[in-house]
């Protein structure tokens, strides 16, 4: 009786503590959505500075303009550079809270490990480790930099300066003259793959249950294991829209920024869709030559988009490799049809030649020939197979006795909870 009053007086407490373990769980889960949200945040504003940004590149372009004479449009709004440095400044400005709320989901993670244990034994220095205070320098660490160092460089309000690239064209020495901006703008198409990379945080392989099984097997914490995954699972649509047409976009704009001050009548590059269209024919190693650079720095933009194209073309040759691959269940059926078809032939052939009354002794002989090598081949294609086990069987069945067991114990399971839940009813 006291046993029972005991039990029934610690129902609050155990309610209590398992509410207050809920609670920390939750927390964790808040504050990982919350760095993963930050993140994403400051990638999609980053990337929206680029509107603006191409907006005043065409509306700043003179017709005036030529290769040795950089003629800027003047009646052009300043207020697009505005936008682009209010924007990047925002995007800057939102790696605070995403690099404090992700710390701090770093410094939670020992809390939650009564509940969800972690795969991995860790000591007891290891979790003080984890739950110390981090210190100024561990905000500016990982990415906060290299991002920081990106979304700074850009065509600031007046930042109207001219340089000069020296270089040789048909034997001849010109000097082509661009704006600093330039260069800026085709810098911050890099932003791109800042969104890409946030993106990556997302999905399956980046929740906390994949955190923890990555704990497990020493697997480090980046958006890398996520692309890898993917590339794994859906290859084709990851190359076309993660790999080739993101390629195609900024190589054909950089394209078009370095080259468009040449102003030659046989490479227009005023118009976008050429630059493009160059790009193209790089990346896919095809080369027409009816496009083609001429700058110093246009060379060099082609250069980056032949290695990158050829890194892609090797990718999509293996993916495909991969998909017309046949599976297990797909060469078993394959060698079940064959192995049908080659019995059908022997059958065939020997009902042929008992039914037909050839008299012709060398015809006879022909066919007697024809039944004996479909019946040879129909023996050694059965030998080859084999016709107990192909194939993955082996493996269906010890899954199906795997799935055997796993339901007895359900079941063992089942009348155990049923068992305890009568007891409990009776007290």
């Amino acid at each position: 009786m006291n046993k029972v009053v005991e039990e029934k007086l610690s129902e609050p407490i155990l309610n209590k503590k398992k509410k207050k373990i809920g609670s920390k769980i939750m927390k964790s889960k808040k504050l990982f959505d919350r760095w993963r949200f930050f993140s994403l945040l400051s990638a999609i504003i980053a990337c929206v500075a680029l509107f603006p940004a191409s907006s005043d590149y065409e509306t700043g372009w003179s017709e005036a303009r030529t290769p040795t004479n950089c003629a800027i449009n003047e009646d052009r709004s300043i207020a697009h550079r505005h936008l682009i440095m209010w924007l990047s400044f925002v995007s800057i400005l939102l790696l605070i809270p995403y690099k404090y709320y992700f710390l701090k989901w770093k410094r939670h993670i020992p809390k939650t490990f009564h509940e969800l244990p972690s795969f991995q034994k860790l000591t007891l220095m290891q979790v003080f480790a984890m739950r110390k205070k981090p210190k100024l320098r561990d905000y500016f660490s990982g990415e906060v930099i290299p991002v920081t160092i990106l979304l700074l460089i850009l065509p600031y309000p007046g930042l109207n300066w001219e340089f000069v690239v020296p270089q040789q064209i048909l034997y001849k020495r010109v000097e082509i003259c661009y704006f600093v901006a330039e260069p800026m703008y085709a810098i911050m198409f890099l932003r791109w793959i800042y969104l890409i990379v946030s993106l990556f945080n997302y999905g399956r392989y980046q929740n906390q249950v994949a955190v923890r099984h990555r704990e497990k097997w020493g697997v480090p914490m980046s958006p890398a294991f996520s692309l890898k995954c993917y590339l794994n699972q859906y290859p084709l649509f990851m190359l076309f829209f993660f790999f080739i047409i993101p390629g195609i976009l900024i190589f054909g704009s950089l394209m078009r920024i370095f080259e468009r001050p040449m102003h030659m009548p046989s490479l227009d590059y005023d118009y976008a869709g050429n630059a493009y269209w160059n790009s193209i024919i790089t990346m896919m190693t095809v080369g027409f030559g009816d496009f083609y650079p001429v700058t110093t720095l246009g060379r060099f933009i082609v250069a980056m988009s032949a290695i990158y194209g050829g890194v892609i073309l090797s990718f999509t040759f293996v993916s495909l490799g991969s998909i017309l691959q046949l599976q297990p269940n797909e060469k078993n059926a394959l060698n079940r049809i064959l192995l049908s078809s080659a019995a059908t032939g022997a059958i065939v052939s020997a009902l042929s030649y008992n039914k037909s009354n050839i008299k012709n002794i060398e015809d006879r002989y022909h066919a007697w020939n024809s039944v004996k090598t479909n019946s040879k081949n129909f023996m050694e294609f059965k030998e080859l197979i084999g016709t107990d086990k192909v194939e993955g069987e082996e493996a269906v069945d010890s899954l199906k006795e795997r799935v055997i067991n796993l339901e007895s114990k359900i079941e063992g399971l089942k009348a155990t909870a049923e068992g305890i839940i009568h007891k409990l009813s009776h007290i």
